[in-house]
């Protein structure tokens, strides 16, 4: 949204709510009271947030990134007790709203953290007797209008996200027939060429090393083409699902016999536990790891480590694909697993999305980990069999 509109929207919210500067006012005289109180409020709140699970995903810088968004709270309620409302006051809180929906945060945790800081900070104002009798109410009053002013202006970054998002599923739906029927047309022809190229191999032994590099190059062609072919059409088609027990390191070892690895990169299989099974349709999740492997050696174009682990819990078997490539942008973190996003220069940008597609579809998650410049992690849980 435009600054001069949002400025407008919050304008027009605060007759709404009936905001005055008498609010401002008593929520500047109690700030000096409350503010040492903000640290434990901080440390209440992210350690709350630990606890939930659909919460907690988002934070993928482990203690660090805590510590940072810490900080950023804190200055969030030095900010709130200032209750200055002016254009810059307005325009932070909407892009804390943005934030939230770049880095895939639900609006219901989001709804549900706000009433927690407001419950906390209301708490904080009875117990430290900032203000007492009637302005203890009036306070809090003033308190609440702000806390909801600011609510309402996050809120509209959600809605503004979620109309430009329906606008894009709209197009991709459009897309997803064309390309849907495309690819069903690509199909055919190239199995003749693919089937023309092996028969020209074979009928002639004595080719020229010219002639064999020029099939070579067409038969890693039509394996790219047939790739991009298999990933339309398994976005585009409602998958099945048959579900089997099988150890999970066979699938990972059926996945690997379709990947060329690289001389320059060094691979790392899993030990013993290979063996842990998993209940799932066997073929989705070798599409998943075989999705997986392939990013994982295009993020490390100058070769590096590709490792695969394998933990498990009482019902629940986890497979990590870590790279030590280039890493993805915190920025782009909630969009990888997004349809046609890619910042790679090949590939269409679903093998991921389809990947997620069949994790869910299996009764699992999909998720990852990674700071630009320090590889990245992707993580596939699935039921355990």
């Amino acid at each position: 949204m435009k600054p001069e509109k949002l400025l407008d929207l919050y304008r027009d919210l605060q007759r709404y709510v009936a905001w005055t500067e008498e609010d401002a006012c008593r929520i500047r005289s109690v700030m000096e009271r409350v503010r040492p109180h903000f640290v434990s409020l901080v440390d209440d709140f992210y350690e709350e947030i630990q606890k939930h699970p659909h919460a907690s995903k988002v934070i993928t810088g482990g203690a660090a990134q805590v510590q940072r968004l810490k900080g950023t709270l804190c200055s969030w309620l030095e900010d709130l007790f200032a209750a200055t409302c002016d254009n810059d006051y307005v325009l932070r809180r909407w892009k804390v709203g943005w934030r939230h929906v770049e880095i895939g945060l639900a609006q219901v945790y989001t709804n549900a953290a706000m009433s927690r800081l407001r419950a906390g900070l209301m708490r904080i104002l009875a117990q430290t007797q900032a203000v007492e009798g009637p302005e203890l109410a009036l306070a809090a009053e003033s308190l609440g209008k702000l806390i909801d002013l600011d609510l309402a202006i996050i809120e509209d970054a959600y809605q503004t996200e979620f109309l430009l998002r329906q606008d894009r599923i709209k197009r991709l739906a459009t897309i997803g027939e064309l390309a849907g029927g495309v690819a069903h047309e690509l199909r055919n022809p190239l199995g003749i060429i693919r089937n023309a190229a092996y028969y020209l191999r074979m009928a002639q032994q004595d080719f020229s090393q010219d002639a064999n590099d020029a099939f070579d190059e067409m038969e890693r062609g039509l394996a790219t083409s047939n790739r991009l072919v298999s990933e339309l059409l398994d976005y585009v088609r409602e998958p099945k699902r048959e579900e089997l027990r099988f150890p999970i390191g066979t699938a990972v070892t059926e996945a690997l016999a379709s990947i060329k690895i690289p001389f320059n990169v060094r691979l790392h299989l899993p030990p013993e536990n290979g063996h842990v099974a998993c209940l799932a349709d066997r073929g989705q999740v070798i599409q998943i790891i075989d999705n997986l492997l392939r990013n994982a050696i295009e993020a490390m174009p100058h070769g590096g480590k590709l490792s695969l682990k394998i933990h498990s819990t009482a019902d629940r078997v986890i497979l990590e694909v870590v790279d030590s490539g280039v890493g993805i942008a915190a920025t782009d973190l909630a969009k990888v697993f997004e349809p046609l996003f890619s910042r790679k220069t090949k590939g269409i940008g679903l093998g991921l999305a389809v990947s997620q597609r069949y994790a869910e579809l299996n009764f699992g998650s999909l998720h990852v980990e990674s700071a630009l410049g320090n590889g990245a992690t992707f993580r596939l849980i699935l039921p355990s069999g």
